[in-house]
């Protein structure tokens, strides 16, 4: 904001939320590491022109060096003055450099060097074992003759930035770039190594941060169920934490446990710590961590609220005795020495915890717990995330189990009205015509009368064949009384008189299926046929219904102007929104395909299911 600029190392990932476009991401701060490079090189830059120059005065003073006696001193000087220069610079350098003889012994290292190290030892070339170290890229130890000096001074190899762990002599570890120059004479023999170190022990972490970070998000992004991605972190977290024992358990908006997953612990130990659930009485540890810490638990609480202690026989006992009662110290009680409970939030709600346990004191360091806390915005995300999609999938279920017990119950109402109005307006109609008919020849010498008869007649006759329709389209008696097979030749008779478009049926064989399975894949092709009346503009449909065994298929296709994907996926597609429903329901598999101009063509395909044809069916 104030117009500097900062070198940065940033990576990001895309994701969404709230469907709303987002990028996830993180930056490190690099503004030590380009100084120090800069800084380098600018000595490096200022010793070779210094070098330049005075190779060019000692050329000219050798060429004078009998006459010029004074000069030659003066040159003498500026050598030492130079020297003194160069060993300025190399004991200001940010990054250690070691000075070594043609014999391999270590002669000097300056401040940079001291402090990776921890120290410093003067050592002879087969005592470089002395110094601890393992390559990166093949893990294996150090050997003396291994050291890049030791290959400079044997074969006059020169390395470059090779990646070493080294242990320091203060203990400490930490990752290294490693370099080692031989420095030759005229005659190309090698008179010295010089041995170039760097500290990248904080650039490393940050990249393994940003590794995990992006292993977490890969997760996310590649698994579909909260227990195989939980499962993954809880592998993951105890890779990066080292600790024998690691759990976690999330919960939901409620309260209720939805995950739970454990590894090392004993079973019994997870069941006494009551599962680490906010519902339950909580030891010292857990209470802190779930945001209702003890007096005795406040002071192991880290900045991001976790409880942390490398030492807890050591807390246990700093504790005043009253303290102490407040809790069951399970986990001294099981050899615990070293851990760490870190809540799960998201938006300041406590979705779950982690908890690291060791038996080994100090085995929980702090850069590892915050690299563990670095990772809980990621996990919490994705828990609501996870959360949000169960409650989404439960939902759905429920409004899949609604919207057939509601087809279900439609289908019965329309078959019980259907056969009412074909029972009771049936009867009632005939017999009408019949009282119609005696009248008219009773009185068929009364021509007004007769006349007024015959046009009654013909309105019940109307009327009659109306009723008929009527019963027909709320269930057509067919589909009871003949079964799946005719019901479909009938409707496809059925719409191309009412279109005149032309329709083909080809059934191969006679397919007797339950009443309800009936009745959804009739409904299914006659909201096809539907569909193809209001939007296809076609002029030929074929329809295929075959029997392939475990299942049967219906494959409707007409020469229309065709479907595209955004009418497909338009939320005001109900018929095509129908279909699949009915599909869904009975477990079956639905393709529409079109393209302009190509019309469009519908496959179904539903398991059989093991159940009773109606009794028509049987009887025939």
């Amino acid at each position: 904001r104030d117009g500097s600029t900062t070198p940065y190392f940033f990576s990001g990932v895309r994701i969404a939320i709230d469907d709303r476009p987002c990028i996830i991401g993180m930056g490190i701060d690099i503004s030590s590491r380009k100084r120090a490079e800069e800084e380098l090189l600018r000595a490096y830059a200022e010793l070779e022109e210094r070098v330049r120059e005075r190779t060019a005065s000692l050329v000219k003073t050798n060429e004078k060096l009998e006459a010029e006696i004074e000069e030659k001193t003066s040159t003498a000087e500026n050598l030492c003055q130079l020297r003194q220069l160069l060993s300025d610079v190399i004991e200001t350098m940010p990054v250690g450099v070691a000075m070594i003889d043609a014999e391999g012994t270590v002669q000097h290292g300056n401040p940079a060097m001291r402090n990776i190290w921890g120290g410093f030892k003067h050592v002879s070339l087969g005592e470089y074992g002395e110094y601890k170290a393992w390559s990166l890229t093949t893990g294996q130890r150090i050997g003396p003759e291994d050291w890049a000096a030791a290959r400079a001074i044997a074969r006059g190899e020169s390395t470059i930035n090779e990646e070493l762990e080294i242990e320091g002599f203060d203990g400490s570890r930490k990752i290294v770039l490693h370099s080692a120059v031989p420095v030759r004479d005229a005659q190309q023999q090698v008179t010295g190594v010089i041995v170039v170190m760097e500290d990248i022990t904080k650039a490393k972490e940050a990249e393994q941060d940003i590794v995990v970070s992006n292993t977490l998000l890969r997760l996310f992004s590649e698994t579909y169920s909260r227990k195989e991605y939980l499962d993954a972190v809880v592998e993951l977290i105890m890779k990066q934490s080292g600790c024998c024992c690691t759990g976690l358990r999330s919960w939901s908006s409620s309260g209720d446990t939805v995950y739970d997953r454990f590894v090392g612990f004993a079973p019994e130990f997870w069941e006494r710590e009551g599962c680490f659930s906010h519902r339950k009485k909580k030891c010292t540890c857990v209470a802190a961590a779930v945001k209702h810490p003890h007096p005795q638990g406040t002071t192991l609480i880290t900045l991001n609220g976790s409880f942390w202690s490398n030492d807890l026989s050591a807390f246990f006992a700093s504790l005043p005795e009253d303290d102490k009662k407040g809790c069951g110290w399970d986990c001294l009680h099981h050899g615990f020495a070293s851990l760490g409970i870190i809540p799960i939030s998201r938006r300041r709600n406590l979705v779950g915890v982690i908890y690291l346990a060791d038996e080994r004191k100090g085995h929980l360091p702090e850069k590892i717990l915050n690299r563990i806390e670095s990772l809980i915005p990621l996990i919490g995300e994705a828990l609501y995330r996870f959360s949000v999609e169960e409650e989404s999938r439960v939902m759905q279920d429920q409004l899949r189990s609604l919207t057939t017990h509601l087809q279900d119950v439609r289908e019965e109402e329309r078959t019980t009205i259907a056969r009412e109005i074909h029972d009771d307006l049936g009867q009632i109609l005939t017999a009408l015509k019949m009282n119609l008919s005696w009248v008219g020849s009773q009185y068929a010498d009364h021509e007004v009368l007769a006349e007024k008869t015959k046009s009654m007649a013909s309105l019940v006759d109307a009327t009659i064949q109306r009723v008929k329709r009527i019963t027909t389209e709320l269930r057509p008696g067919i589909l009871d009384h003949l079964g799946i097979t005719a019901a479909i030749e009938w409707q496809a008779g059925e719409f191309k008189k009412l279109t005149g478009i032309h329709c083909d049926v080809d059934i191969p064989e006679e397919i007797i299926l339950p009443r309800d399975q009936s009745t959804q894949i009739f409904r299914i092709f006659e909201e096809t046929l539907t569909n193809i009346i209001r939007h296809a503009e076609a002029t030929k449909v074929t329809v295929r219904f075959m029997d392939r065994g475990d299942s049967v298929a219906l494959v409707v296709r007409d020469n229309g102007k065709g479907i595209n994907e955004a009418q497909l996926q338009s939320p005001g597609s109900f018929g095509v929104i129908g279909i699949r429903e009915r599909i869904h329901s009975l477990r079956g598999k639905l393709r529409i395909t079109g393209s302009p101009g190509s019309g469009t063509e519908v496959t179904i395909e539903v398991p059989k299911e093991k159940g009773e044809p109606s009794a028509e069916s049987r009887e025939l």
